[in-house]
């Protein structure tokens, strides 16, 4: 993907001006014309992890100078109407221009391009007993520049002449080209042969995306009936270091893994809607959606390893195609002026076939297993057919009959019925024993959700809301294996699976004088699963739980002057057989997910020329349970901070400057600081109006 600079960004942005200008035509006398352009520069002084740095703020290290906004609207006295906005910023990648014009009485048509770069931090795993404190020998962090380019082209047509049937359509294309980390590690190997997957790996991807979509809506005896069309293509190109291991003592890198895969698919997706308003106090209303999805993948799997296991599989090609049916009829009704009723159903059906073929090259010609030479040794065919039937409904009352007290109540259930049948068959000059395979697999799913509150106002300045959610899931899978076939797989293992929560919420807002507005909030929730497997009669559970408390305070004493303060506690723990709940000596602790998250922001305007504005966030965890004698440590313990002052004069009345200053601190101590990272920012702009 080609970088695009300032000067394209002008010409296609002079071009856009020009050719509105001939759309709207000559000789007729604007109105207004209101156009506004800031440039801007931004400095950055940057010290530690500058991968880490931006990751989390989405913005480069470079320095970065350009177009930070550009408008201008042109109104024109039959109607017509022109509006135009751009950024262009170098040295961040984000570039964006778009044009809407409206045309009195038919219609309108839009313009946009942008695009933008997303960042990602290539540092993988910690492990302290690997080596000595030098942080070289604890974590691995990739070499290469990690991001992601993305763009998107769209151009969107409306035609709605009154009186007419509304007419739309568009065409967008997104394109996606760069590398990202991922979370699929590979292996470290320390002193004494000891191994910790904690070796990050990266994808690289080229993708493109091509929808057109074309509609019509129109009223009919006060019905508004609407049909939509719409046809998506993707490519995609992808290529991942699935597996590597890297050696502390030698630094070698060994056993990689590559994978690459090219996949397209298609999906047409048809939306069919009517809606209707009989009277005031009803509404209704039926939709009807069809999907058909095909789409296919070739993976090729080239392994370097010389240790076991080690195979290649070129030319897997794989193919799914699924069909969806879903019709949504939706009712609201008042019976009473305090009562509103919303009803709705969602009825949906799905059919999906998928095949796959997976050669295996694992051995050479003398018989040697995992010695690859480059002939087929099996060939393994895979098939697939599910079938699934969904019915949903939802029931929510609003009732404000009672002074001052506001009740509301909310169910909805869904079941779902799965037939998922599998086969796997292999051939070859050597076949394994173990790669065949049959299962029919019935799977229920069965959930509900109650919700109830109401919202009180015991004096005008101030208001309560209480809320209570209950939901409620079960899972069930039986299957049916062929003679001679060995029970796997998830839904091979898992029997039974179900889900309870309780979530309490109360919410209080109160201002007790006009320039004090006051807030406090408290969130209960805890969720219990329950699995159980085939082979074994006791359930075993899982536990969350969280404690949500939040507070805040805006101020606002003068005109002139403006404060807001926040600040939120998570308390959050999760417990499983093997996490908290007992057990051998090698159990791990219990995951804590405490987070504290603060704010300040304050803004002061000692004259009319003059703004002054100020802020501080913070963001702070405190969870690390150092596991390293049995496994990977556990949890996060990191700190957060940003502080910002800036201000803002005028120059003149269309002219003003803007400075601003940026502290930013982020503290990890659960990986040694390894992605630590200390960040001044320096900007400055000059807005300017026309």
């Amino acid at each position: 993907m080609k970088k695009i600079g300032l000067l394209i960004i002008a010409f296609i942005l002079a071009s856009v001006l020009l050719s509105a200008g001939a759309f709207v035509g000559t000789g007729r006398s604007e109105t207004e014309m209101v156009m506004k352009i800031t440039p801007s520069v931004l400095f950055m002084d940057l010290d530690g992890d500058k991968e880490k740095f931006e990751e989390d703020h989405w913005t480069s290290r470079n320095q970065q100078y350009g177009l930070s906004d550009f408008n201008l609207l042109k109104e024109y006295k039959n109607g017509d109407s022109l509006e135009l906005e751009a950024r262009a910023i170098e040295g961040n990648h984000d570039y964006l221009v778009e044009a809407d014009f409206e045309k009195e009485g038919i219609g309108g048509l839009l313009f946009e391009f942008k695009e933008f770069r997303k960042y990602y931090d290539g540092t993988g795993g910690y492990y302290s007993p690997f080596g000595s404190t030098a942080k070289s020998l604890n974590y691995v962090e990739i070499g290469k520049g990690l991001n992601m380019d993305m763009t998107n082209f769209k151009l969107e047509g409306v035609y709605a002449k009154e009186g007419a049937p509304k007419y739309n359509f568009a065409y967008e294309r997104e394109l996606k080209e760069g590398r990202k980390s991922l979370i699929s590690w590979g292996t470290v190997t320390g002193a004494g042969s000891v191994s910790k997957n904690i070796n990050p790996t990266f994808l690289e991807v080229n993708e493109t995306v091509d929808k057109l979509e074309a509609g019509v809506e129109h009223k009919i005896k006060g019905a508004t009936v609407s049909a939509q069309q719409t046809w998506e293509h993707v490519e995609s190109t992808n290529h991942k270091i699935n597996n590597q291991t890297l050696t502390l003592s030698t630094g070698a890198i060994s056993s990689v893994r590559t994978k690459d895969e090219n996949l397209d698919f298609d999906r047409y997706t048809t939306i069919l809607r009517m809606a209707q308003e009989p009277n005031q106090k009803s509404f209704f209303s039926l939709g009807v959606l069809y999907s058909h999805y095909i789409g296919g993948t070739m993976e090729y799997i080239t392994d370097t390893s010389t240790s076991a296991y080690n195979e290649n599989h070129p030319l897997n090609p794989a193919r799914v195609e699924q069909d969806t049916v879903t019709v949504l009829p939706r009712v609201s009704f008042s019976p009473s002026k305090n009562m509103l009723v919303d009803g709705g159903l969602k009825v949906e059906f799905v059919n999906k076939n998928g095949s796959a073929t997976y050669n295996r090259d694992y051995r050479n010609s003398a018989g040697t297993s995992y010695v690859p030479d480059g002939t087929i040794d099996e060939l393994v065919n895979i098939k697939s057919e599910r079938q699934e039937k969904k019915l949903a409904e939802t029931l929510k009352l609003k009732y404000n009959g009672i002074k001052n007290t506001a009740f509301y109540a909310g169910a909805d259930f869904e079941q779902q019925l799965i037939n998922q049948f599998e086969t796997q068959d292999a051939f070859g000059p050597n076949p394994s024993s173990t790669a065949y395979f049959s299962r029919d697999s019935d799977i229920g799913y069965y959930d509900y959700e109650f919700t109830a509150g109401f919202k009180w106002y015991p004096i005008s300045q101030a208001n309560i809301t209480a809320e209570y959610k209950n939901k409620n899931g079960n899972r069930n899978f039986n299957n049916f294996f062929r003679t001679g076939d060995v029970e796997g797989g998830y839904r091979g293992f898992i029997h039974e699976l179900d889900f309870t929560s309780h979530t309490p919420i109360f919410k209080l807002n109160y201002k007790p004088v006009r320039w004090i507005a006051c807030n406090a909030g408290y969130t209960f929730d805890t969720t219990t699963y329950g699995i159980k497997t085939y082979g074994f009669e006791n359930t075993e559970y899982a536990k969350y739980r969280a404690h949500i408390y939040s507070a805040g305070v805006t101020l606002t004493p003068y005109d002139c002057f403006y404060t807001t303060l926040f600040y939120q506690r998570r308390n959050a723990a999760t417990k499983t057989p093997a996490n908290g709940e007992g057990g051998g000596p090698y159990n791990q602790p219990t995951y804590n997910a405490n987070v504290d998250v603060g704010s300040f922001a304050c803004s002061y305007a000692p004259n009319a020329k003059t703004a002054i504005r100020g802020g501080y966030s913070i963001s702070r965890a405190d969870n690390f349970n150092d596991f390293s004698a049995t496994g990977l440590p556990l949890g996060l313990d990191n700190l957060s901070q940003d502080i910002s002052i800036g201000l803002e004069q005028k120059l003149r009345k269309d002219c003003s400057l803007e400075f601003k200053y940026d502290f930013m601190q982020y503290r990890e101590n659960s990986n040694n600081g390894i992605d630590n990272y200390d960040a001044h920012l320096f900007y400055t702009g000059l807005k300017m109006e026309f």
